[in-house]
């Protein structure tokens, strides 16, 4: 990737600008009552696209607007001519699409779904809640919901997130995400139940549902569609005022609580937002990074973040679809007898959410990505860089990275994982093209790995053409000494040191 100072010559920063793509609507109701929505106007490149066209689409309401700009830099250059493209919104063999539901739904996208049929089963406004129910035509039953407790409905939410189980029964967790996004004006408030009995009236657009294959991660700056910059002299300075100016409507992170995720209402993976960081030093603890949200150094080998005086935890909280690039990870927190590891980067909520589906399935997608970036055992640092549980489907992936150690006393990896106290197992912690320079004895080993639990499948550890990568480290964790729960492969040939009897990767 090119040296990210190329923006500032090239492509004016926003970055923060949101165009949202749902600009005109127009709802055509024929004379024989087939309900038709047609979505005239698309304006963001990231849509247009390959798949990523597939994702959005826009159907009955008013014209709406994505939230005001956040962060800094100059004057953003006003967006591309819009596209004209033509989507539904509900499928086209649903020829009598209930006009209500049309009328108070502006966009609805499903992703990290199944190749299905999806429908809007149930709408309920009442004081207490209110509720769009999801149907999956296949398995015939309610997967999913859109839901606001304690609704004001005279200031209702512009998106709403997805709740991804099914509330009748939880064994039917569906791993699906999402957003409604309302008509608010055209919703009725009173105590009552819609109920929708075929797909002939809420059938949704295939368009709108997108499996996991249908999008990629990002290798550049050219693969975000929101560049927010951050530095001395721009209105954010800081790691956490960055994070924070993202969750604008949605879920803040509580720093002292590691288990758990905050929510930017605008960040998916067909919006996917890189905080670009000025050269300098940044300091943190327990900064918790949204998903689809990425970290990024303007320039190569000029940013580094470190603890801040006094941490009693992790640099960074990156526990979903996120991920740094041209930045060096130092912790410079000694352990201490309160509070989490003092990791530069610790990944561990997400295994939690991570529940089969009623047939066996687990679709929700959950990766941590580095590139070119520096993992850095302090000086002062008792543990290793980055730490991570990786459960099922989930990875922790790790390209043309470096790793070193400056304490002479630690002897212990620089990278470790365990396999999550899930009982699915399946994980993949991957390296590729990188390098461990800290020149430290064999038996120091770059990677560790746990076995935390009794996983149905092993967790894969695969190490190609890293430079440096001597020995790996396989431990039992405090749930007892599970054998056979972490494989080793790749084409890096490395020493095992194993405490578990007769396991050796």
């Amino acid at each position: 990737m090119p040296n990210l100072a190329w923006l500032d010559g090239n492509r004016q920063e926003n970055v923060s600008q949101h165009v949202d793509v749902a600009k005109k609507i127009v709802l055509l109701k024929p004379d024989d009552q087939v309900a038709r929505i047609q979505a005239v106007e698309f304006s963001r490149r990231g849509f247009v696209l390959g798949s990523s066209a597939l994702a959005l689409a826009a159907c009955g309401g008013d014209d709406s607007s994505g939230p005001p700009p956040t962060g800094g830099g100059p004057t953003p250059a006003p967006p591309p001519p819009p596209t004209p493209v033509t989507n539904d919104s509900f499928d086209s063999t649903a020829t009598t699409l209930d006009p209500y539901l049309a009328a108070i739904t502006n966009e609805l996208v499903l992703y990290n779904a199944k190749a299905r049929d999806y429908r809007v089963s149930l709408i309920e406004t009442d004081v207490d809640l209110m509720r769009v129910h999801i149907w999956d035509e296949q398995i015939g039953r309610e997967v999913a919901s859109f839901q606001i407790a304690n609704p004001d409905y005279g200031n209702l939410p512009e998106r709403v997130l997805l709740t991804p189980s099914n509330p009748l029964n939880s064994q039917q967790f569906s791993g699906l995400q999402g957003w409604l996004r309302l008509n608010s004006s055209a919703i009725e408030a009173d105590a009552r139940i819609i109920q929708f009995t075929g797909p002939q009236t809420s059938r949704i657009e295939r368009n709108n549902v997108t499996t996991r294959a249908e999008y990629t991660r990002p290798q550049s700056i050219d693969d975000f569609e929101e560049v927010i910059p951050v530095g001395p002299g721009r209105n954010l300075t800081t790691i956490r005022a960055a994070l924070e100016s993202l969750y604008d409507g949605g879920r803040l992170a509580d720093q002292s609580n590691p288990d758990q995720l905050p929510v930017c209402l605008r960040a998916n993976p067909f919006h996917r937002i890189a905080l670009v960081f000025d050269p300098g030093t940044y300091t943190g603890v327990s900064e918790h990074v949204p998903d689809w949200v990425y970290l990024v150094g303007r320039e190569p080998d000029s940013v580094v973040f470190e603890h801040a005086p006094g941490a009693t935890g992790p640099i960074i909280e990156g526990q979903a679809n996120t991920g740094a690039i041209d930045l060096t990870l130092r912790n410079t927190a000694p352990n201490g007898a309160s509070g989490t590891a003092r990791y530069a980067w610790h990944t561990d909520y997400v295994h939690g959410l991570q529940t089969p589906d009623s047939e066996g399935d687990i679709n929700r997608d959950y990766a941590v990505d580095f590139r070119r970036v520096k993992f850095i055992v302090g000086p002062t640092a008792q543990i290793q860089a980055f730490g991570s549980g990786i459960g099922v489907q989930a990875s922790a992936n790790f390209i043309e990275c470096e790793f070193d150690c400056e304490n002479i006393n630690y002897v212990g990896p620089l990278v470790a994982a365990n396999n999550s106290a899930g009982t699915i197992g399946g994980g993949r912690f991957t390296f590729a093209n990188c390098r461990d320079v800290s020149g430290r004895a064999a038996s120091s080993p770059t990677i560790g790995v746990q076995s935390k639990s009794d996983a149905t499948n092993p967790n894969i550890v695969e190490v190609n053409d890293s430079e440096g990568f001597a020995s790996i480290a396989l431990t039992p964790g405090t749930l007892g000494v599970f054998a056979g729960k972490w494989r080793l492969t790749g084409n890096t040939a490395m020493t095992v040191f194993s405490s578990i009897p007769g396991d050796n990767l």
